[in-house]
């Protein structure tokens, strides 16, 4: 005999919450996995060098300009001067690990220039290919005048130009629990003699520099948890 209507419906209800019970399972467990993964580790030291001054270069004194990054475990930034040119080149660098919530890289509020800043603002922004490999390439107004900035993410030992691969190969690591370890480059000088000979200022830097600023952060991502 058919069962009860009742009974057929309880049943078709029981199968339906089977079937749903691992969706509510993984919804509740959810915030849970959230805090663990942005659970901090604890502190640890870490040492970021500024290259020493290369063959035919001398330090210099930075620039009023500074890029705006916070969550940082470690940054340094220095200025270089070539024997053959009077404008000098600007290196800062970030370096991340260990990221969550309020210590990531690429989040609102990093880069470039400050949200609502009225002392400096960008211009124009794309792509160069150097030498080296590709940058990004932008071009600011700052109260002190014109800078021709290029910048990169180093993400595991690679050069990423693009936030949202960026965001996602940190979420990757993230989520499969790796060492995030990464760091923003960030080099600018003046723009008032022309895009020419400041492209070939930062390319001559990137020339002499590339390795030991490279070399610099490989020492940090060896402390990173």
């Amino acid at each position: 005999y058919p069962a009860p209507a009742s009974s057929a419906h309880d049943g078709k209800a029981g199968r339906a919450w089977l079937g749903a019970l691992p969706v509510l399972v993984a919804i509740a467990a959810f915030p849970l996995l959230l805090r663990v993964l942005d659970a901090p580790r604890a502190d640890f030291a870490v040492e970021l060098a500024a290259p020493v001054a290369a063959a035919g270069w001398s330090p210099a004194d930075e620039a009023a300009y500074r890029p705006q990054y916070s969550g940082q475990r470690a940054e340094v930034s220095a200025a270089y001067r070539s024997f053959d040119d009077a404008a000098a080149v600007n290196l800062y660098v970030a370096w991340f690990a260990d990221q969550h919530e309020g210590s990531e890289m690429v989040t609102w509020g990093n880069g470039l220039v400050p949200p609502g800043a009225k002392s400096s603002r960008v211009l124009t922004e794309g792509h160069h290919a150097g030498e080296r490999g590709t940058v990004l390439e932008s071009v600011l107004e700052t109260q002190h005048g014109r800078v021709l900035v290029w910048h990169w993410y180093r993400i595991n030992g690679g050069v990423v130009t693009s936030d949202v691969r960026a965001k996602l190969l940190l979420a990757l690591d993230r989520l499969y629990r790796r060492p995030d370890a990464s760091a923003v480059i960030v080099l600018h000088t003046s723009d008032s003699g022309g895009h020419g000979a400041a492209r070939a200022r930062l390319q001559a830097f990137v020339r002499d520099y590339g390795a030991s600023v490279d070399a610099a952060i490989d020492t940090a991502d060896e402390v990173a948890p």
